[in-house]
Order: C-alpha cells, then sequence, then structure tokens
C-alpha cells in the first residue's frame, strides 16, 4: 500500500486513535487537542492516514474557510515510527485535493524544518512571516493553489 492509498476521512469512532498519533508534540493541552479533533471529524474535515495494520498513522485536520475565507491545513500529524514514508506529504495533498476553496493555506514555525522543507517539496508557496505568535519563532505562512494539484 503506497503512503496515500489509506486517507480517508475519521470516523467518531476513530477519535482516541486519532488523539493516541497525536501524543505531546504540538504543545496543546489534552482537552484543546479533543475538541479540534471531535470537531473536525464531525463536520468531515479530518483525514487519517490508515496503516496496512489498520492503525491510524498520521492525520491532517483542514479549517474550512479558516484564513480570509480560504481553507487552513491546522494540523498535520503523523506518528514519528512513521515519519519519512511520503504519509505527510500524502496527506497535505489529500487535504487540497478536498478543499472546498481554490488556495489552502497552513503555517509552522520558522524552527520547524521538517515542515517547511516538506512544504517546499510539496510545491507550497511561501506567504509571508508572522512575528509575535511564538515569541522567539516567527510563524511561516505557506499556500497552495487546490487545483495546481
Amino acid at each position: 500500500m503506497g503512503a496515500g492509498d489509506g486517507i480517508r476521512a475519521a470516523r467518531a469512532d476513530q477519535v482516541e486513535e486519532v488523539l493516541a498519533v497525536h501524543g505531546p508534540i504540538l504543545g496543546l493541552s489534552a482537552q484543546r487537542a479533543r475538541e479540534l479533533v471531535v470537531h473536525a471529524t464531525a463536520r468531515g474535515s479530518l483525514l487519517v492516514h490508515v496503516a496496512a495494520s489498520g492503525q491510524i498513522d498520521g492525520y491532517v485536520l483542514v479549517e474550512p474557510q479558516g484564513l480570509f475565507g480560504r481553507d487552513l491545513v491546522k494540523l498535520l500529524v503523523v506518528a514519528s515510527s512513521a515519519r519519512r514514508r511520503g504519509i505527510g506529504a500524502a496527506l497535505l495533498s489529500a487535504a487540497v485535493h478536498a478543499s472546498s476553496t481554490s488556495r489552502v493555506f497552513t503555517s509552522t514555525n520558522a524552527s520547524n524544518a521538517a515542515m517547511r522543507a516538506l512544504l517546499d517539496k510539496g510545491g507550497w508557496q511561501l506567504s509571508g512571516t508572522l512575528s509575535g505568535v511564538d515569541p522567539g519563532d516567527d510563524e511561516v505562512v505557506y499556500y497552495r493553489d487546490a487545483r495546481a494539484g
């Protein structure tokens, strides 16, 4: 199975499994992560990658029209044991293809070299930076046109 073969919308009965992938890496409280995942699952804007084993090993959470009326990739998480297999790229691509708007945005901290490299490799364009979101670590904003694939 390729990295993109097992991507589908999350079901309500998968919330706990999605949260297990989340782990402590995002700096969100467990309660806030649960709220985001439950809400996105209910509206159909949480895509999961299901491994050949049947376990969820990554997800992408999209906030429809979350940035100036454009879809926003709010979270991209791949289990540490499943990284470097193309899952993150496949999830981002699926989010773009499923977009309700013609342009999709996302952001990451300037210090997150792995995510910035993934976005650059995936054809995302630099939109700009925001200072003051995380003191000492600017937020770097990217976009991708949904029509570009």
